[in-house]
This record gives C-alpha cells, sequence and structure tokens, in this order.
C-alpha cells in the first residue's frame, strides 16, 4: 500500500557542475525579496562585475555546448486517463546523506516502501547513510494524464527557498531528471523568471503505465545515464534486451547516448495470481524489491521473477 504523499520540504545545495539544459533568457532582476527570479535565481540588481570575473566567450561556449547535451524526455502512457501504475526513478545522490533525509525529500512513499525498493531490511534505520553520488531508487505512483504522457501523481512537491530558480530546482535538487520547463508546464507557471518563496511545486517525474513488447506488464524505471555507459551495457544490467531499450526510448543510433540523458528502462517483473478485486492487484515488483501488504502485515518479495509471501 502506498502511503498518501505529502508535501517535501527540503532543497539540493547549489552546485558548479554544467548546466543539464540551457536556461532561458532571464528577466530584468527586481530587488522584491520575497520572489526568486530566473532559473539561474538572481533575486535582485547586481553591480557591474569586476574586470576579475568576466567570463571569457571560449568559456561560454563551452558551457552552452555542455547544456545541450544533456536532455530530460516525457515517458509515454497510452493508457486512458487516471490510470495509475507503480514506477521509480534512479535518484543520484549529489551529497552524502541518510535514507531518512530522501524520504523527507521526494514524500512518495513510506520508509518501507524506499528500503524495499531498494532491497534493504525493513528493519534498516532511516538515519543509514547513503554516499555521495550512489544511485537510490525512489518509487512513486505514475499517473497517465490522457494526453500520452505519464508523469508522477502529483508528488513530488518541492517548497521554494531564498535564492531558488526553477533551472537550479531541476538540476541540483532532482538531478535533473525532470527538466525546468516541465516544472513550469506542470504548475502552470507564465514566467520561468519568477517564482516566490513559499511556493509549492509540483515536480512532475516522468514514469509509464505502458505494456512493453507484449509483456502483461512491467516497471518503468527513470535512469540517469552515467558518462561512459553503453545502451547494451545498461540493458545488460537491468535484464532487458538492447532492441527494447532502443526502440522504447526512440534511439537510432547507439552512438548518440549521452551523459544525463534519462532513460526509460522497462523493468521485468513478477507474475502473480492476487485476485483483482484486491488492492494490490496491479502489484509491480521487480527482481529483488519487496513491498509491505495487508495493512503491513504481508511482505510481498519478488525474487529471481517469482513471488515470495512473508507475514
Amino acid at each position: 500500500h502506498i502511503r498518501p504523499f505529502k508535501p517535501g520540504l527540503r532543497s539540493g545545495e547549489q552546485s558548479c557542475r554544467a548546466p543539464s539544459h540551457p536556461p532561458p533568457p532571464a528577466s530584468t532582476p527586481q530587488s522584491n525579496a520575497s520572489h526568486s527570479h530566473s532559473p539561474l535565481a538572481l533575486t535582485m540588481p547586481l553591480p557591474s562585475p569586476p574586470a576579475r570575473l568576466a567570463v571569457p566567450a571560449a568559456v561560454l561556449l563551452v558551457l552552452l555546448h555542455l547544456a545541450a547535451t544533456a536532455t530530460a524526455t516525457n515517458f509515454t502512457c497510452s493508457a486512458p486517463r487516471g490510470t495509475t501504475c507503480q514506477s521509480a526513478i534512479g535518484y543520484r545522490v549529489p551529497n552524502a546523506t541518510t535514507y531518512g533525509d530522501l524520504l523527507a525529500r521526494f514524500n512518495t512513499t513510506t520508509l518501507a516502501g524506499l528500503l524495499g525498493a531498494n532491497g534493504l531490511p525493513v528493519a534498516t534505520s532511516p538515519k543509514k547513510r547513503v554516499a555521495a553520488k550512489q544511485t537510490v531508487r525512489i518509487p512513486f505512483r505514475c499517473l497517465c494524464a490522457g494526453n500520452g504522457v505519464g508523469q508522477s501523481d502529483h508528488a513530488p512537491v518541492y517548497t521554494v527557498q531564498p535564492q531558488d530558480g526553477l533551472y537550479a530546482i531541476a538540476r541540483d535538487s532532482f538531478d535533473a531528471v525532470v527538466t525546468y520547463q516541465e516544472i513550469a508546464t506542470a504548475n502552470k507557471i507564465a514566467d520561468v523568471n519568477l517564482i516566490t518563496v513559499g511556493q509549492k511545486l509540483w515536480i512532475p517525474l516522468p514514469c509509464s503505465c505502458d505494456p512493453v513488447d507484449g509483456a502483461a506488464a512491467v516497471f518503468h524505471l527513470a535512469y540517469i545515464v552515467d558518462g561512459g555507459e553503453t545502451t547494451s551495457g545498461i540493458a545488460a544490467t537491468f535484464g532487458v534486451t538492447e532492441d527494447t531499450l532502443l526502440k522504447l526510448n526512440k534511439i537510432a543510433d547507439p552512438k548518440t547516448l549521452q551523459k544525463d540523458q534519462v532513460l526509460d528502462v522497462p523493468l521485468p517483473v513478477c507474475s502473480s495470481s492476487i485476485s483483482n478485486t484486491s488492492d494490490d492487484h496491479d502489484l509491480r515488483l521487480p527482481n529483488g524489491t519487496y513491498t509491505l501488504t495487508a495493512q503491513d502485515c504481508i511482505q510481498c518479495r519478488c525474487s529471481s521473477n517469482t513471488f515470495q509471501y512473508t507475514t
């Protein structure tokens, strides 16, 4: 059972890495300190920078090139409007943290749900450390919006902090698994250069509920590509065929795979005989994961594509 979603209250720290997506032109900054302006989060007029802060044109060209190489994508979801299913993202933790902190940041599941998605013992402490750059699966409920796109079901919710901008929120707090344009669209923000401190933003994580290659059901994982990875290597890691991965993500040439590209990886799931009248009839568990059902009284685990039940 998935717990009701609650707004997340944490933001990521600013990073100096090259942007995953080029920010749009910033509007003229204003002096109102109660607002956060532009994806670069300028909040008040700045004096002319001294000469030593000038950025060479060549450096700007390099940064713009790097920004253009990373992409996020909408996952297709052709099911009828309102259809939901279980999904997850592979979140690369920017700085060392704990599972409890990740739970508070995303607020899309319970502690048991987070531990189960990562194959950790149910008794694991929320204070267990997570190393920087470690990838943690964050489970959430996926919603088919009826327009052919799948997005997280109105969660997580991010609270805008001073100095925030949409671009920095997407990049630093959510590892660019979603773009600032997608955040703006989901929250009906007309001016991406103007957000308000304390404003609640729905972060529309990419997901899907669609079957793949004739399978009755799969578990769609939004996976962020690391440098040096290949489509064949990613497919082998997750137990899918490279051809399936390429077709699903509309990749014509495997050599065009880019660092930080977001891939839809359809994980095989355990088959089950759960009654269609049960709340858990659409349970989708990839190998090596588990979930608690029946008011947390029964643990359902997928091991070698076979369900195992423990009370």
